[in-house]
């Protein structure tokens, strides 16, 4: 049975050692046997090699070791399964049978090798890491006994930085800085050890001669942002915590020694707030910002600095800063028309640059104030002096975007990539736009312009991990209502950081072996809290409220689409459907499986045909999907708990985003944890100023809600625990809570609402609340919904948008239940008036008609020189559009032909233009629109 061993991965000498365990297996002696399984298992390369793996096993079991071939095998699987707590209790139960395993003797192998210092720095990082700082020390200073420090180099010096990196964190910075001084001429890294000298210096209390290093740090680097945060410590007093007097005496030193320095002179300038308690103080602070912000203005305008608005923006959020800006750049405009000087001073004339830069900023500045047409008429009026500057075209692209309209953002966006080919970032740009546009072909057609040429665009984003361009699909194909390619993506996302996890493993050997350690260390440590990123977060959150759509309204089996018209579902007919859902998953999966078995056959034949020398990429034999099926990815058997697995990462690992806990609230609620959703509340509440977030407000309202209704219930005769630890947290928790009192929610509710009478977000959810605390006076509570009136604080299309998602999404809210079709309308309306240039707003026939004046004005815009020019066999509609077969780019692309037009202002000859259409805007015609798009926006799901 053995002669036929599927042993071709081995190279020759493994194989026949292979061979030879398998005549020992035959011939009974199996300790010969697991000696050389062993000694193939032994060598990195072959670790997990499953044949032989399984022959140590059997071996095992033959030596009568059952419990520890039991345990070590069960632990090898949990691993490959990523189960890593479940195999690492595996493994510590094998050793625990067998304590001579090769794994448990480390230690034993430093004594026997010590010339090998790759084991022992091993064995000092996990000491470092687990705490032991003093056994961590004692094992570097071991191996120099025997090994020595060795030749100057790059090596030595890490080694020494780690050493002392490892002094400062047990506490001994004396010790650490005479080892510094005494090894400072064999360390190469000249900034780290200033960097770490400083650091223990401010610990000892050496101000003095840490100000000295810090000094030379900024030396060095100017714009060093570490350098000039030490240097702002070793001046103050308190070290910890530095004054805002301290920062800014320390970064006008900095500009007297260095004029030009960039970061100092903009640290001073967000130094000044806008708020003080003496108002003679306030009005000097503010005559100062005047002064150093016309500085830093004028400086940058003569200069030409397009992000010079974005280096400043965190200045633009204080009122009274935005208002002091204006009147400068009024002031600019004024001087440049009657001057041409940014000043009232005749005598220094400006260069042309200056007006277009002038201009470039007070668009950006009318953008963040809201003022749209404002900022476009601003915009058309300079792109008609200079129609090739590309800068003004993502401008304008920006304007829309940040008004609410994709689509021509799309198409703007597109027409300045058009001019700069070769500019990745606004490749990325015109991409990110595209796909929030739901144009998601021309997406992916647009950044393949800038990927290799072997693979797909899609898979290569997918295989540089290019999360923002994933994340952003997966929103549109959720509006798309595309549930299972959504759910796709999240997943993949999901996967990245896996791999990324995974991935820390190849560094140990590497770095133990270049002795990078510090650089280990912090690897190490940011893996620990890795999904704290927030495209993690981002990815979670959006899953988890997919989950719990499919868990409020299941998916049928015929498209992601048949689930969509269940408004009238019953809660019978919901299980019965999850009953049935169930098993089409159990079945698709049982698919998924085979197909999966028969392609692992396939790979395995290629690669036994494969020669040695072929350099083919294996992972190019498998799926690109990952074994991710969409269909079954929409359907699963329990969507709570594959919610679940997105949640536990951010209730680990980002407890202070108070939006977790309200994702943990909705999750619990669903599956009837009343301790987890208490936990929930909970920790929500030990969050500063959480009483005042709206969505954790409606949660908490839920609760109290859902526990008054359930009462009975929970009250078990035999005293439940459960209830008795809930009554005892309420009164932790809520200030005037009263078990009697069954008022006590409406008070808490219109408590809120008053506190916050001036915010629209806070009184929506207030109305809401309302609903679902007296859910018999619905429509009444329903009828008195805030509009987004400027009055309001918090107002804007993004917020109002997300609202209107709310009450179309409110069948998902299982104590809301869902809202009239009348209701949504008059909301959307409402917004629409206030936002008129916003797409989320807008009906089908407006969206259709919008996408129309887009084609229609394109001919007259496009300054790109290249166009797309007609043959006679091309159609066109009742209204002149010409057009195009639904959801594809132009196909055939035999139909067109491109032409070189000369253009004059950025337009073409008025001879011409009935026959020429801008090649931006060849694939956003009417015709084009998928019918998917429409049916998603008249489901809901269109923003």
């Amino acid at each position: 049975m053995w002669k036929h061993a599927n042993s071709n991965t081995l190279p020759p000498k493994e194989l026949s050692i292979f061979k030879r365990v398998v005549k020992y297996y035959d011939q009974k002696q199996y300790k010969n046997g697991l000696k050389y399984a062993k000694q193939i298992l032994g060598n990195p390369k072959f670790a997990e090699h499953g044949e032989t793996l399984a022959m140590k096993g059997m071996l095992l079991n033959c030596l009568g070791k059952k419990e520890e071939s039991r345990w070590h095998i069960y632990g090898l699987i949990q691993k490959s399964d990523r189960k890593y707590d479940e195999a690492i209790k595996c493994y510590v139960q094998a050793l625990r049978l067998d304590s001579e395993n090769l794994q448990d003797t480390r230690y034993k192998l430093l004594m026997l090798r010590p010339s090998q210092s790759a084991s022992w720095l091993g064995y000092a990082v996990v000491h470092h890491l687990l705490g032991n700082y003093d056994i961590a020390l004692t094992v570097l200073n071991e191996m120099n006994k025997g090994q020595g420090d060795g030749a100057a180099g790059y090596e030595t010096s890490e080694l020494i930085l780690y050493r002392a990196m490892l002094m400062m964190e047990a506490g001994k910075h004396e010790q650490a800085l005479n080892h510094l001084n005494d090894s400072a001429k064999d360390i190469v890294d000249i900034d780290s050890l200033l960097e770490l000298k400083t650091k223990i210096l401010i610990h000892m209390g050496n101000l003095e001669e840490a100000k000295v290093n810090a000094w030379e740090l900024v030396d060095r680097n100017t714009d060093n942002l570490l350098h000039i945060e030490l240097l702002c410590r070793a001046n103050s007093v308190d070290s910890e915590n530095v004054d805002v007097s301290t920062r800014k005496h320390t970064f006008e030193e900095i500009l007297e020694r260095y004029p030009t320095a960039r970061l100092a002179r903009r640290r001073v300038l967000e130094l000044y707030s806008g708020m003080h308690w003496c108002y003679l103080v306030y009005l000097a602070l503010g005559a100062q910002f005047t002064v150093h912000l016309d500085n830093y203005l004028k400086q940058h305008l003569r200069k030409g600095s397009p992000p010079l608005f974005i280096q400043l923006k965190k200045l633009w959020f204080d009122p009274e800063k935005l208002k002091t800006l204006e009147t400068l750049l009024n002031d600019y405009r004024r001087n440049m028309e009657l001057y041409q000087s940014l000043q009232s001073d005749p005598i220094i004339e400006e260069p042309p640059s200056t007006t277009v830069w002038l201009n470039y900023l007070f668009a950006q500045f009318l953008n963040f104030s809201g003022r749209y047409q404002e900022a476009l008429d601003l915009v058309d009026s300079q792109l008609s002096a200079t129609p090739t500057l590309v800068d003004f075209y993502v401008l304008k692209a920006d304007i829309y975007n940040t008004a609410g309209d994709v689509i021509t953002a799309s198409r703007w966006m597109e027409e300045a990539q058009s001019l700069d080919t070769a500019d990745r970032y606004i490749n990325a740009r015109c991409t990110k736009f595209m796909v929030q546009a739901h144009r998601l072909d021309d997406a992916i057609a647009m950044a393949s312009k800038f990927t290799r040429g072997n693979t797909s665009a899609l898979e290569y984003l997918s295989e540089m991990q290019c999360m923002w361009f994933l994340i952003e699909s997966a929103r549109t194909l959720k509006r798309l209502s595309k549930i299972g390619e959504s759910l796709k993506l999240c997943h993949e996302v999901e996967q990245h950081y896996r791999n990324i996890l995974d991935d820390q493993l190849d560094f140990h050997s590497y770095c133990l072996r270049k002795g990078t350690l510090r650089a280990y260390i912090e690897t190490v440590r940011l893996e620990d809290r890795l999904r704290d990123h927030p495209s993690y977060f981002d990815v979670a959150h959006l899953a988890i409220k997919i989950y719990l759509q499919l868990h409020a309204r299941p998916l049928g089996t015929d498209g992601d689409r048949s689930g969509g018209d269940q408004s009238n579902i019953t809660t019978s007919e919901a299980k019965k459907l999850r009953n049935k859902q169930r098993k089409a998953a159990r079945r698709a999966e049982a698919e998924a499986a085979r197909a999966r078995a028969e392609q692992e056959r396939r790979e395995q034949a290629i690669r036994s045909r494969q020669p040695a020398g072929d350099e083919t990429d294996p992972d190019r034999l498998t799926n690109p999907a990952n074994g991710l099926d969409p269909y079954a990815l929409a359907r699963p058997a329990d969507p709570l708990e594959e919610a679940c697995k997105f949640l536990r990462p951010l209730i680990d690992l980002s407890p202070k985003r108070i939006e977790v806990h309200c994702l943990a609230y909705e999750i619990y609620e669903r599956k009837g944890k009343w301790l987890l959703m208490l936990r929930a509340i909970k920790h929500g509440k030990r969050l500063p100023d959480s009483s005042n977030h709206p969505w954790f407000h409606e949660c908490c309202i839920r609760f109290l809600c859902k526990l008054r209704s359930s009462a009975d219930r929970l009250q078990d005769p035999t005293d439940s625990p459960v209830y008795r630890i809930v009554m005892c947290e309420l009164p932790v928790l809520f200030d005037g809570w009263s078990s009697s009192a069954g008022s006590f929610p409406s008070v808490l509710n219109e408590e809120f609402i008053a506190r916050n009478a001036n915010s629209f977000p806070h009184l929506f959810r207030g109305v809401l609340s309302r609903c679902i605390i007296d859910p018999a006076n619905r429509k009444e509570h329903l009828s008195h919904l805030p509009q987004p009136t400027e009055t309001l604080r918090n107002v804007d299309w993004e917020t109002c948008a997300e609202s209107l998602q709310l009450l179309k999404t409110a069948y998902i809210n299982p104590q809301l239940g869902e809202i009239d079709a009348s209701v949504i309308n008059e909301f959307r309306v409402i917004c629409a008036k206030r936002f008129p240039m916003a797409n989320a707003f807008l009906t089908e026939q407006e969206l259709d008609a919008l996408r129309s004046k887009m084609v229609a004005d394109g001919a007259a815009t496009a300054v790109s020189g290249v166009y797309v020019s007609f043959n006679a066999t091309d159609s066109r509609d009742d209204s002149g559009v010409r057009m195009f077969e639904a959801n594809q780019l132009v196909d055939p692309m035999e139909k067109l032909t491109v032409s070189n037009e000369k253009l004059m202002n950025g337009e073409v000859s008025s001879d011409k233009q009935d026959d020429l259409e801008p090649q931006s805007c060849r694939v956003q015609s009417v015709g084009q629109v998928s019918p998917s798009v429409n049916e998603a926006t008249a489901a809901g799901f269109f923003y």
